[in-house]
């Protein structure tokens, strides 16, 4: 709604010399010609022939009288009559706007698509197009054009984040839980967005990079560096998880206050999160380093948690709902997307893709005439995948809605694959054996995450002694320190920052490398180009 004030929209048609203030509305009403043009056809006919077609012009005058009749205007008595009088208030000559925004709801019911919006266009994102996940590993030196990377591999786990998410909206509908203000497609929206950035902190090489960074850490050579910060802070590095880096990147580094970002709602964010705790809880808990945040995002998870109700009796914190349908819409992409990937790289056939599937075929229906009938295994493999997830999701769909009691109650952690229909969960465990005994096991993937090994060491060993002395002893920094603290451009330590804080920095450096770069940069510290 614009908004004008005064009598600006009127003024500017004639004078009045009675306006002492020059606020007085005009006098005159503006009269205008309106053309209209009017055409006639005839209706369609079965016979072939011309339209008879006419067109003719009527002039329509306003019909408004004006008020009074015209001043006579003359320049000579306008000048000695505007020197006698002066406007009391300053009044601008500039028609002033005032915007009245609506009152909207709490919560947009487009957030989720501006958010999506906002997380495919992020700086952080772009870098993910060039970053491999695990089968990607393989084809970075040869034959690389013919893969779908990160950011075609999101696509997938984001659209049916997107289907998972509206069966739930409308299922929250039927279940009069859904707000009024909120759409069945809303939670669609949210899921979106989270399943779109749920791997944007993957470093380079994927998971083997996170264990090269979790060994550097862990090197007794390098304990001079660790040794110096608190416990819980050297957990953090010693257990590296790309879950905690994705959690960082959104909330502080891609969410620059004046040079955009994600912004990511509450739920969206909540969404994200799989491992509910810090590296210190995650020892607790078995040992093995998954978790979501580092001691350096602790507040922003605990204010996001608290604030929509996810804390327990036991004091934890449980998974935010949408964030299981997030796991299930990756998990369903996962296996049948590398299968595929796998089988463009010969490592397995389609003969292996359908034994895998053989579990799922009564409630596939596959079409064994248009199997026959496509041109290549390429297109075949396709039309598995598209029937095989589009199965999958419905299933797990259901699992959801059978365990939602259990899941608002919080006494439902997941993954909803494990509560799944026996012939999923049949399917699964056949492609986690050909995944695990095929395709990881593959001899070029072993020997380039060995190589992603001596890739990280020249980085870290490069960069975190530099911020150690940059936060330790700056007054000696060597060439060496200060040209790598140069090259890391924005990333590098500031004066308000401890010794944890600009090594998180360096981790945000390295892990925002893409593959490819990570190895040109390594190289280059060799005193090669090449």
């Amino acid at each position: 709604m614009v908004v004008i004030r005064g009598e600006a929209i009127t003024a500017g048609s004639t004078c009045s010399f009675s306006a002492a203030t020059g606020r007085m509305p005009p006098m005159i009403c503006e009269s205008r010609m309106v053309q209209i043009k009017v055409r006639h056809t005839t209706s369609a006919t079965g016979a072939a022939m011309r339209s008879n077609t006419s067109s003719f012009t009527k002039l329509h005058t306003a019909s408004v009288p004006p008020h009074s009749k015209a001043t006579r205007l003359s320049r000579h008595r306008m000048r000695g009559r505007s020197r006698g009088w002066i406007s009391p208030t300053a009044m601008p000559r500039m028609i002033r706007v005032l915007l009245w925004l609506p009152a909207f709801p709490p919560v947009s019911v487009s957030m989720g698509m501006k958010v999506t919006s906002n997380g495919s266009t992020a700086k952080a994102f772009s870098y993910l197009a060039r970053i491999p996940p695990v089968i990607r590993l393989l084809i970075i030196s040869t034959r690389s054009q013919k893969m779908r990377f990160l950011a075609s591999w999101n696509t997938p786990v984001f659209r049916y984040g997107r289907s998972l998410g509206a069966m739930a909206g409308y299922f929250l509908r039927r279940r009069g839980e859904l707000p009024d203000y909120a759409a069945p497609e809303f939670p669609g929206q949210i899921l979106e967005a989270a399943c779109l950035a749920h791997d944007i902190g993957n470093p380079p090489f994927g998971h083997a990079g996170e264990f090269a960074i979790r060994d550097w850490f862990g090197d007794p050579a390098n304990h001079t560096y660790v040794n110096a910060l608190e416990e819980t802070q050297q957990s953090d590095f010693r257990c590296f998880d790309g879950n905690a880096q994705g959690f960082r990147v959104v909330n502080v580094v891609e969410n620059n206050r004046d040079q955009g970002g994600f912004r990511l709602t509450y739920p969206t964010l909540a969404s994200m999160v799989k491992y509910p705790w810090d590296s210190w809880q995650s020892r607790a808990r078995g040992g093995k380093c998954k978790f979501n945040y580092y001691q350096a995002e602790a507040a922003i998870f605990e204010d996001v948690f608290r604030a929509l109700g996810l804390k327990t009796r036991r004091g934890d914190f449980a998974r935010h709902p949408l964030s299981l349908l997030a796991e299930a819409a990756d998990d369903t992409c996962y296996r049948i997307v590398d299968m595929e990937d796998a089988r463009e790289l010969d490592i397995i056939t389609l003969a292996d893709i359908l034994k895998v599937v053989e579990p799922l075929a009564p409630s596939l229906e596959l079409d064994p005439q248009r199997l026959d009938h496509m041109g290549s295994d390429r297109e075949r493999a396709g039309y598995v995948r598209a029937r095989v997830i589009g199965h999958v999701t419905a299933s797990l769909f259901e699992t959801f809605a059978a365990q939602y009691e259990r899941i608002m109650r919080r006494e439902f952690e997941g993954p909803l694959m494990d509560m799944a229909p026996e012939d999923v969960r049949a399917y699964m465990a056949r492609a986690r054996e050909i995944f695990n005994g095929r395709i990881l096991k593959n001899s070029h993937k072993t020997a380039l995450e060995i190589g992603s090994y001596s890739v990280y060491k020249r980085l870290l060993d490069t960069f975190i002694p530099a911020c150690h002395r940059r936060i330790c002893d700056p007054g000696r920094l060597t060439y060496k320190e200060q040209q790598a603290l140069q090259l890391m451009g924005g990333h590098a330590p500031r004066r308000e920052d401890d010794l944890y804080v600009s090594y998180l920095r360096v981790l945000d450096f390295i892990t925002g490398m893409t593959d490819q770069y990570a190895s040109f940069v390594s190289t280059q510290f060799l005193g090669t180009s090449r």
